[in-house]
């Protein structure tokens, strides 16, 4: 595998669990830098940030607020990220504490979401 090409050897990594990926880079260094690029080229929030918040600076702003408040993702858009698998009419979880939900409000207002209660 290791002589193969990198297209070939992501195919191949992306069929591994996380466990049987942590296993192959114990094999060796360039095992463990295979698995490294590749955790690196696919774990990207921000790939699967963009299909809800359209652009980076708006990617950027949800992490700001995910850190400052706390801000959990779940449901289907976590999945989609640790398992590299996109399903085309998810929707995108996000919890917080209640006495914390104003600016995460105000952010979603101001780039275009709508409240609409039930």
């Amino acid at each position: 595998m290791l002589s193969f090409p990198r297209e070939l050897q992501n195919l191949v990594l992306r069929e591994f669990s996380p466990v049987e990926r942590h296993r192959f880079s114990l094999v060796n260094k360039k095992a463990r830098e295979l698995v490294l690029q590749h955790n690196q080229q696919t774990f990207r929030i921000r790939r699967v940030l963009l299909r809800f918040l359209d652009t980076l600076y708006n990617v950027a702003r949800f992490r700001i607020l995910q850190y400052e408040l706390g801000l959990l993702v779940s449901g289907s858009t976590a999945l989609q990220f640790f398992s590299d698998v996109v399903y085309p009419d998810s929707d995108l979880d996000t919890y917080v504490e209640l006495v914390k939900f104003r600016p995460y409000a105000d952010f979603l207002l101001e780039i275009g979401y709508v409240f609409d209660p039930i």
